[in-house]
């Protein structure tokens, strides 16, 4: 679904900008193979994010009034991508995101923080530069309407182009970075891994 408005800040403008540019360059170079990858928030601990970062504060700031659907990548779901993505010939757009959904409230209750809803749905961006100036966050203005809006990206084509669904979900993927969880041998694709 495209979206309905114009980009307000200059992240997602310029995100907009790159797949057009990359759009005609394929339709220019038709003999050349494109794939875009759109990765939503990818976590990990061998990672340092801003929703990592937002995740670790001991209660967490969100707007007043939204509890927002999103959804987390996990770190070796994203090399995976990349990796089959060069490998593999698969010429397309993909969304690349783990399966679900979470709300945010229940990513904050599974990293076992507390939520403060003190950001206010109206003047938000003067609510984050308080914050940040107090030294307790600093985020870009577009991930402030993702913790008050969300977004879910559909995957089906990831999954049928590429025929892999990612091995995290998106509430396995918090899960895996809860503090009680890290450090703790994994299980993954047959084989033990240690953090």
């Amino acid at each position: 679904m495209s979206g309905r408005a114009a980009p307000r800040d200059t992240f997602t403008r310029d995100i907009v900008e790159l797949e057009t540019y990359v759009r005609d360059f394929a339709l220019r170079k038709p003999d050349t193979r494109v794939t875009v990858l759109r990765f939503c928030n990818v976590l990990g601990p061998a990672l340092r994010t801003p929703f990592q970062a937002y995740f670790s504060l001991s209660v967490v700031p969100t707007v007043l009034g939204f509890d927002p659907r999103l959804q987390f990548l996990h770190e070796q779901d994203a090399v995976e991508v990349l990796y089959r993505a060069t490998t593999e010939d698969h010429p397309a757009v993909y969304n690349v995101a783990g399966p679900g959904v979470v709300l945010l409230s229940q990513a904050i209750h599974v990293m076992g923080r507390r939520r403060a809803p003190i950001i206010p749905p109206a003047g938000g961006a003067l609510a984050t530069l308080a914050l940040k100036r107090a030294g307790i966050l600093d985020w870009p203005p577009h991930l402030l309407r993702l913790i008050q809006f969300g977004r879910v990206a559909d995957i089906s084509r990831l999954v049928e182009d590429f025929g892999m669904t990612p091995r995290y979900s998106s509430l396995e993927t918090v899960r895996a970075l809860a503090p009680s969880e890290l450090g703790k041998p994994r299980l993954v694709s047959g084989g033990l891994r240690l953090p």
